[in-house]
């Protein structure tokens, strides 16, 4: 059987029930420590490197966020470097792809 090694993370929802944590981040950025931490607004220590560490240590090297709203947040925190660096590797590969119009829950996995 083949390793799976790429994982898709749907990182482009409004994040509407999370506005008041996350204020101007899309809410695959908020960070596990709160607004005031020296990280908020980075990729460390956010829920989408958290979940991102978890697949690394399930041998998971390739990521495919997909992103839409707010994306430009995430797509200038979460290089393939940054990833690296925080995580401690230095074989992670990010590619983004954008959902041009709201599809609703997965809708962009799907398409």
């Amino acid at each position: 059987m083949k390793k799976l090694t790429t994982a898709v993370i749907m990182a482009g929802g409004q994040g509407t029930r999370l506005a008041s944590i996350t204020g101007p981040l899309p809410k695959a950025m908020v960070n596990i420590h709160g607004t005031e931490h020296e990280n908020y607004g980075k990729a460390k220590d956010t829920i989408l490197e958290h979940q991102m560490k978890m697949l690394v240590e399930n041998g998971i090297t390739n990521f495919v966020l997909v992103v839409g709203n707010k994306k430009e947040f995430i797509e200038s925190a979460f290089t393939s470097e940054q990833i690296n660096a925080n995580l401690g590797c230095d074989d992670i590969t990010i590619t983004f792809y954008e959902e041009i119009a709201p599809l609703g829950t997965a809708g962009a996995f799907c398409s």
